[in-house]
């Protein structure tokens, strides 16, 4: 694998990795549990309600220094970890 791809992979993990954190903070889930990229986060397995909803949002804008729009507001975006990783890799590519 070369640096470059190395380094992207790293970073998403590492975005992987915050969003997580930002769960566990939020979300009334113990710290043992394991989160996957795919879990889906709104299907009332963990409790998160359209407040919660909105802290998590709040979160990941202040954590990652990004606006998100209304438009990206859906259930389809904020379904999986993993969908909210790509969000936040692709809004971070545009400043870069």
């Amino acid at each position: 694998m070369d640096k470059e791809r190395e380094d992207k992979g790293m970073e998403r993990q590492e975005v992987v990795n915050k969003i997580k954190e930002i769960l566990l903070l939020l979300v009334d889930m113990e710290d043992e549990v394991e989160l996957g990229e795919d879990d889906i986060l709104n299907d009332g397995e963990w409790g998160i309600d359209s407040l919660i909803m909105v802290q998590i949002i709040v979160e990941i804008e202040r954590a990652f220094d990004i606006k998100i729009e209304d438009e990206y507001l859906s259930m389809d975006f904020l379904s999986t970890i993993g969908s909210i990783a790509a969000f936040v890799m692709e809004e971070k590519s545009k400043d870069a």
